[in-house]
């Protein structure tokens, strides 16, 4: 049904004005539930009366007006290729975004890294960590060929530059840090971050899309990263093998929930290793990867993003990294944010 329905308000006694009125709230985006009646409740030409045994509830019809998109990107050692596979696969998603009916008329494209420091540690045992390092600010220095001088702190669209200029922020680099705190970086950036002020939107829809090769380390208890304490073991497997000091998921399904008033305008969707049983090597101290392909390489278990997205039922999206092309995890995610602005 559609919004030009407005136009039957302009003719007609007053109760079939508001009966049309009635019907044409259920048709508009907006939020809640409105009460409609039947036609033949009304008396002619008197008051809308609204006889409580006829009142129906039904949900308003959902319409995104404008979306919050924030991309979470890992730029640890091993995600150059991905970067670049994102790049080159984002204009499908946002002709998808763009293509959604009614029409968006804004949405808000921002990114961030997974660097925010391996807590007071720096030094050549903690590799390319810095205290603080991005902070969850929303990252916009150009990179490549055919970029601007310089970006705003998010993108907006709709507009024809937006796919090439997406490629020339995207791609951050890989001299992040190598314990990727994807799930507090997000946290972060969305409530505690004044740089990105003017970014997420009260009534809009919000999408998070983790792209990562390892699974979350947001660590609760920051000696955990301590390249002195040996009794931890390797630096490598940490991570996994003392989940104690990390912060329970569910501080990350909470806290993206409680962003937005209704739950369910919050999509979360993660492109990594696929969960599964989590093994070390005894030689490296590695993470055994849970897949591996020629395009992307190693894959770690995404045990912590699985449980993360379960949170979000139908708006939670997992897709495996091992697919080696973004194009249809990107398309799956473009759906589900479809979905919200529909349902």
């Amino acid at each position: 049904m559609s919004c030009a329905l407005s136009s039957a308000l302009r003719g007609g006694s007053p109760a079939s004005r508001a009966v049309w009125f009635l019907i044409l709230l259920t048709a508009c985006p907006g939020t809640g539930t409105v009460s409609v009646i039947d036609r033949g409740s009304l008396e002619q030409g008197g008051d809308l009366q609204v006889p409580g045994d006829l009142r129906q509830d039904v949900p308003v019809v959902y319409a995104c007006d404008i979306v919050d998109i924030l991309f979470v990107v890992d730029n640890s050692n091993s995600m150059a290729q991905e970067q670049q596979n994102l790049a080159a696969n984002f204009p499908k998603l946002i002709q998808r975004i763009e293509a959604i009916q009614p029409a968006i008329q804004s949405y808000h494209v921002g990114v961030i890294s997974t660097d925010i420091g391996a807590g007071p540690y720096s030094g050549p045992l903690v590799g390319s960590c810095t205290p603080g390092g991005d902070g969850g600010q929303l990252q916009h220095t150009p990179v490549g060929s055919g970029c601007a001088p310089t970006y705003p702190a998010y993108l907006t669209g709709p507009a024809s530059s937006v796919s090439q200029d997406f490629g020339c922020i995207a791609q951050l680099g890989v001299g992040g840090c190598g314990y990727e705190q994807q799930m507090e970086a997000a946290l972060k950036a969305l409530t505690d971050q004044p740089a990105n002020n003017g970014f997420m939107r009260t009534n809009a829809p919000l999408a998070i899309l983790f792209i990562t090769d390892e699974d979350d380390c947001s660590a609760s208890d920051s000696t955990l990263f301590d390249p002195n304490d040996a009794s931890l073991g390797p630096y490598p497997a940490r991570c996994v093998t003392h989940e104690g000091k990390l912060h329970p998921v569910s501080r990350y399904i909470q806290g993206f929930k409680a962003l937005k008033s209704k739950p369910e305008r919050v999509v979360v969707a993660a492109i990594t290793g696929p969960p599964g049983a989590v093994q070390t090597d005894p030689a490296t101290g590695k993470v055994t990867p849970a897949c591996t392909s020629s395009e992307f390489g190693d894959s770690l278990p995404g045990n912590r993003f699985d449980a993360l997205i379960k949170g979000f039922g139908d708006r939670g999206v997992l897709q495996s990294l091992c697919q080696g092309d973004l194009a249809t995890p990107l398309d799956v995610i473009g759906k589900a944010i479809e979905r919200v602005c529909l349902e």
